[in-house]
């Protein structure tokens, strides 16, 4: 991939990562959804559950674990925002899980990785 903006590069990433989420069978709703200092990279559905997905794009693949890539303040936004988002459409399925797909840079490529059920959403 040439020389990209940071932000041209999460584009590109939660592009791949929705391609990659459609492909096994989720249901798109949301991009970039906001609520208040959050944000929802994507919101899908599979079945009776909303998948609330954090994107990460690096150039490193040193992290063994998931809080390597989103911390515990960002997890407590990120279900804040999720909560926010099922009160305000109650059309969706209530059944909440928290995926991250990683995906990094490598030499020639990249490589997507889809962490799913990353973190319990905890009541806030």
């Amino acid at each position: 991939m040439k020389e990209t903006s940071r932000g041209e590069l999460g584009r590109w990433g939660e592009s791949v990562a929705a391609g990659h989420l459609v492909a096994a069978g989720h249901c798109i709703i949301e991009r970039n959804w906001r609520h208040r200092r959050s944000e929802i990279d994507l919101i899908a559905t599979i079945g009776a559950t909303t998948v609330f997905v954090e994107v990460k794009v690096r150039s490193s693949a040193d992290w063994e674990d998931v809080s390597d890539v989103v911390h515990s303040s960002q997890r407590r936004r990120l279900v804040q925002a999720a909560h926010a988002f099922l009160r305000l459409r109650r059309g969706v399925p209530g059944h909440p899980r928290f995926d991250v797909i990683h995906i990094t840079m490598l030499e020639g490529g990249w490589r997507l990785d889809h962490v799913v059920d990353a973190f319990l959403p905890i009541h806030v």
